[in-house]
């Protein structure tokens, strides 16, 4: 019988092991009512020539990342999510520019707030570099 017991605490860990690998693998939620929000992005630091960015996204758990990536040739390259905040990097290509931008938003159920820097360049054109303030709410069901 004694001969047994290494061999039952090995399927012991090995069982443990499999549904702490499950309990890791799912991907985690964060507190975000999904919806319609309206997110503002705001160049850093403010210039008065220079109008908030503002648009109405759809978010949910599963497409939290606040930028239009359906629209404007935008696509996400990478989704990190750590607590409540989610980290990401997106690409936009239009007439000729490349955007790519690296951004952060921390999401309390129905406000968001967060930071975006973006690197723009063209051929034949100096990178530009921006830093905006992300801030948002929900607004309502996602039409």
């Amino acid at each position: 019988m004694h001969r047994r017991l290494p061999f039952i605490c090995f399927l012991v860990f090995v069982a443990l092991h499999i549904a702490n690998t499950a309990t890791f693998a799912a991907s985690p939620e964060i507190p975000l009512k999904e919806g319609a929000w309206n997110i503002t992005l705001q160049l850093n630091p403010k210039t008065p020539d220079f109008l908030p960015i503002v648009q109405m996204l759809c978010l949910s758990q599963k497409e939290p990342v606040p930028i239009p990536a359906k629209n404007a040739g935008c696509r996400l390259l990478t989704k990190e999510i750590e607590g409540n905040t989610v980290f990401w990097v997106a690409e936009c290509r239009e007439k000729g520019f490349v955007t790519r931008s690296v951004g952060n938003a921390t999401y309390d159920i129905s406000k968001v707030e967060g930071a975006v820097q973006t690197m723009t360049s063209a051929v034949g054109k100096e990178t530009e570099m921006r830093t905006y303030t992300l801030t948002g709410k929900r607004q309502g069901n996602c039409l």
